[in-house]
């Protein structure tokens, strides 16, 4: 092996060079080969865009004589979908490239002072040309556009030339280098300090384009042929034992390599499209050039006229090849691809053309030898009747005939695009859009079809709102060189413009195009959820979670599907087949699937700081709702803490009203009732769905008149759900004539599942005492639920009777027992509850609502060691029934002369639900012994959620009396004397002004 690293007997300082060069003509492989193996996301990158939805999520559920009612909100779900960047500028690449062929032009210069005689001069011409094609005055050297640059270069560089090689002839070639790299180092300083350019080193590094590919398309050229000499050096070479009939297989084996390069080359100029293992161009290319490392030097005999090959040679060989792979680099790194198909058709057309031609040199040359087992690799590059510039002449031919076959501007005019896209990078980089787009559209005429130019031109398009330019320049993008960048931009511009099926088209095209792209496969799910295919949508959204499970943008999008659409059931498949990782999007949409089911779900967010983003606004408030579904509800201080902040102004309605549902399901009703409402007035957007909301509560905490006065407000608002529930609460509140009035209204309404109910309500409503035995079960029930009021417990009674069926029976015994609670008749409810006795129930919570009944009768009744032996018989109490239990606990607690509990209790209860009179009463009652302005302040505050409450507007009245607030006493025996009967007003009236009376006395 040591005898091949011919670079071994050098002097150490020709070694040493080599060896650098060596390493670096390496590294530009790497370069190149990562370059290669990135593609697209050389310059393109994602954007993920979050596009919030709204699904409907049911946060609470009433149930209202034979109404299933339902309190819904609207959780925001988030799809996120994908889109191309702009192309990012690599500025780096330009000056990398600029660097390494300023250094590749320096040591060419310098083996061109070295080349003997005549080709020095061909060599110095050929470098001044070189100089020309640099444009100079493009840098505005003194602030002027003329060739003054140019002049100075040709002055620094070629005089030096000459007295290297015509003075000093003897000076080695790391010195010339490092003289010329002197020059170059003046020149560079002169253009950074005399340049009016803000960057002129990076516009200097577009003018090495053309030179770059010249020099490129050269060694190309010359290492074209090196894998057919390895099979000669296979079946031939030194150190080998040669095989038998080895011109068979050297035309077999080159025949077979030829075929495939020709195949690929087919398919390259769009001739074929086989479904085929083509040849890797460019791996081709780096074997071809690894090769050339030792071939050139075999060649030495063809140009050792003009130089040798040690060190002259190798070191020439090696800075072509680093130019050349830099070069490629450079294209792949800044996404220039004009200049890549410029590569790929000379590598092909040239291992093509000089590959057969080389053939033909072989057999030419060594016919006779082939038949032998001599090594002939030793003399491949000694002809003795084909010239080795035959074989030159003739592989150039075949490449030009194949360059006019394949259209000769073609190339021509991508090197020229590959310029113009350098210079629009440029101009990019250096903050001037509109130049850049210029040169775009330059690069873009000259390269049809070009990715790059057409990219960024859809991109500026795009900004500037001309979608129709926009979607020209992204089909033009992938035409021919298409990326998923490319293909999801133009699908996200036809979706902007309503083009649905053609944006549902182009994806399915980018997804045959890239099938395991996940971006890809996100948009086409997403389009497909846009759709009743959702099966489809979930299998490529599936697909894409599990091509790239870390991005979860796809998994999200699932999420969002099953929300959107009801799929709560394959929630439980959909969580055994990820892994969720701590993507705040997957997060939401999982809790807002787990809310459409009413499941809790134990997860905890806390944002990271208290100035909230959308996406911590939106898990807020999803998780909040989510906690309502605990058994424990969850406390939402936390929530309205970050209202309170003043960045938080734009979420904070939104924190506040899920705060309210929150409140509400804890039991704290007055607080819920007080903020909503407060809420409602101060919100023009949203306020119908709070006062109907209010509405609800109202209904649930049998509060009619209060309900109805929400729903009219949210009505008048045009909330189209108030209508029936305004129809509800006008029933059951015995409203007849404004009850039949609005189910009248949504009979004769456009909602087709409403109207049987109406036409059922309006029936009933409107039923014959006479006709009355004609009714169904069903139908009685409802009858004495709506039209029988609080006085008629003897027909009641004769009617309750005739229902046999158990739930309808004690369902109406309750509702008939509750009337008379409400009127603040104890004893008649506790006579027509008794009428429950016996009956055997099977809906439980038909059962639990008697039992919780029955607990408020003994509390009403003093009962309280009833009532103990009641809850200790296993009653349980919910979240929204807390304030139940402490109020018997109280009770329990002050008949044991426990006072200090008594106190805290009553202290829970006070101000807790101004709907359970019974708990307010008994805790202002408590409180007036050694506080009366705590009890009235008390009762007041329960009176201004429900001031239509016999039981609190008569024990208000009487705390009036008790602080000589005669005037709001006074008011509030107008209010009740409108509710009560004259005896019953006439008792309290009396009670009232003895009272004051003796206050005064008092006092």
């Amino acid at each position: 092996m040591k005898q091949n690293l011919f670079w071994e007997a050098w002097p150490k300082p020709q070694k040493l060079t080599y060896l650098v060069l060596l390493v670096a003509f390496a590294l530009s492989i790497i370069w190149m080969a990562f370059s290669y193996f990135k593609g697209h996301e050389n310059t393109l990158d994602w954007n993920i865009l979050a596009q919030g939805d709204k699904a409907s999520v049911v946060v609470d559920q009433f149930k209202v004589g034979p109404f299933n009612l339902t309190q819904t909100t609207e959780n925001t779900i988030y799809f996120q979908k994908y889109a191309g960047t702009a192309p990012a500028i690599n500025t780096f690449s330009y000056y990398a490239f600029l660097a390494v062929l300023s250094v590749v032009a320096i040591l060419t210069i310098a083996i061109i002072s070295s080349f003997s005689g005549f080709w020095y001069y061909v060599g110095v011409s050929v470098f001044a040309f070189f100089l020309s094609s640099l444009k100079f005055e493009l840098l505005l050297l003194f602030g002027e556009g003329n060739k003054a640059g140019l002049i100075i270069a040709l002055v620094l560089f070629l005089p030096l030339s000459y007295f290297f090689h015509s003075i000093r002839p003897d000076i080695s070639i790391l010195k010339r280098f490092g003289a010329f790299a002197f020059a170059a180092k003046l020149f560079a300083g002169l253009v950074q300090f005399a340049s009016d350019l803000p960057s002129p080193f990076l516009y200097l590094s577009t003018s090495f384009t053309s030179s770059a590919l010249v020099l490129s398309i050269i060694f190309i050229f010359i290492i074209a042929h090196e894998i057919i000499a390895l099979f000669v050096y296979i079946l031939y070479g030194q150190g080998l034992k040669s095989v038998d009939n080895g011109i068979g297989h050297l035309l077999v084996i080159s025949a077979i390599y030829l075929v495939n390069v020709t195949i690929t080359l087919l398919y390259e100029i769009k001739l074929i499209d086989w479904d085929f293992l083509y040849v890797n161009i460019f791996l081709l290319l780096v074997i071809s050039a690894i090769l050339g490392i030792w071939g050139f030097r075999q060649q030495e005999n063809q140009y050792e006229f003009m130089m040798k090959f040690s060190p002259q040679g190798a070191i020439l060989y090696l800075i072509m090849g680093i130019g050349c792979f830099v070069t490629i680099a450079h294209f792949q790194t800044t996404g220039n691809d004009p200049g890549i198909e410029v590569f790929r058709d000379f590598i092909l057309y040239s291992h093509v053309g000089f590959g057969l031609i080389f053939i033909f040199y072989i057999i030419a040359n060594f016919a006779a030898l082939l038949k032998s087992k001599l090594a002939i690799y030793k003399i491949l590059y000694k002809p003795t009747n084909m010239p080795f510039f035959t074989f030159r002449f003739g592989g150039l031919i075949i490449v030009i005939a194949l360059v006019l076959r394949a259209n000769w501007q073609v190339p021509v005019f991508q090197s020229r695009a590959a310029y113009f896209n350098g210079v629009a990078d440029v101009h990019y980089a250096a903050g001037d859009p509109l130049l850049a787009e210029r040169y775009y559209l330059e690069a873009a005429n000259h390269a049809l079809n070009g990715h790059k130019a057409n990219y960024a031109l859809g991109k500026i398009s795009e900004k500037n709102n001309e979608t129709v330019r926009a979607t020209v320049k992204y089909k033009a993008a992938i035409a021919k060189n298409p990326s998923p960048y490319a293909y999801v931009n133009l699908t996200n511009l036809y979706l902007s413009e309503d083009r649905f099926f053609d944006a549902l088209f182009n994806a399915k095209e980018a997804v045959e195009r890239f099938p395991n792209n996940p971006e890809v496969l996100n948009t086409l799910g997403l389009l497909y959820g846009k759709t009743n295919i959702i099966d489809s949508a979930i299998f490529y959204l599936d697909k894409a979670a599990k091509i790239s499970p870390e991005q979860g943008a796809a998994l999200s999008n699932i999420f969002g599907l099953l929300a959107k659409n009801d799929l709560q059931n394959a929630l439980d498949s959909a969580l055994s087949d990820y892994q969720i990782h701590d993507d705040p999007i997957s997060n939401n949409n999982l809790l807002v699937v787990n809310n459409k089911s009413n499941q809790y779900k134990d997860f905890k967010y806390q944002p990271a700081d208290s100035t909230l983003s959308a996406i911590d606004a939106t898990l807020l408030n999803n998780q909040s709702i989510n906690n309502l579904f605990d058994k424990d509800s969850a406390a939402t201080k936390y929530l309205l803490k970050y209202g309170d902040v003043a960045a938080n102004t734009t979420f904070k309605e939104g924190l506040e009203y899920v705060a309210c549902l929150g409140l509400y399901k804890n039991g704290d009703v007055n607080k819920a009732f007080r903020k909503l409402n407060w809420l409602a007035n101060s919100s023009e957007k949203i306020a119908a769905k709070y006062f109907d909301d209010i509405g609800l509560w109202a209904l649930d905490q049998q509060a009619y008149d209060v309900a109805i006065e929400y729903f009219n407000w949210s009505l008048e608002k045009e909330y189209k759900d108030a209508r029936f529930h305004l129809a509800i609460a006008f029933s059951e509140n015995q409203n007849i004539p404004q009850a039949v009035e609005r189910w009248q209204i949504i009979s004769n309404g456009k909602d087709e599942s409403l109207k049987p109910i109406a036409n059922q309500m309006i029936g009933i409503l409107n039923t014959n005492p006479s006709m009355v035995g004609e009714l169904k079960e069903n139908e009685l029930y409802l009858y004495t639920r709506y039209v029988l009021s609080a006085q008629d417990t003897t027909v009641f009674k004769s009617l309750v009777n005739k229902i046999n069926t158990p739930e309808y029976k004690a369902q109406a015994i309750l509702d008939m027992a509750n009337k008379l609670w409400k009127r603040d008749w104890t004893d008649a409810a506790v006579s027509v509850y008794s009428q429950l006795a016996d009956l055997d129930l099977s809906d439980q919570a038909l059962y639990d609502k008697i039992q919780h009944f029955e607990l408020k009768m003994l509390a009403e009744q003093g009962s309280i060691r009833g009532l103990a032996q009641k809850i200790n018989q296993g009653i349980t109490f919910s979240s929204d029934e807390i304030t139940e239990r402490e109020y018997y606990k109280g009770l329990i607690s002050e008949a044991s002369g426990d006072t200090l509990n008594t106190a805290k209790s009553y202290d829970y209860v006070a101000l807790r639900n101004p709907f359970f009179e019974e708990a307010v009463i008994a805790s202002a009652r408590y409180f007036n012994k050694k506080d009366a302005f705590k009890a009235y302040h008390i009762l007041l505050n329960a009176l201004e959620v429900n001031p239509r409450s016999i039981k609190l507007l008569k024990a208000y009245i009487l705390q009036c009396a008790e602080v000589q607030q005669n005037v709001s006493g006074e008011i509030a025996l107008e209010t009740l004397q409108t509710l009560v009967t004259q005896k019953e007003f006439k008792e309290i009236e009396n009670q009232y002004f003895a009272l004051v009376e003796k206050r005064k006395s008092v006092w």
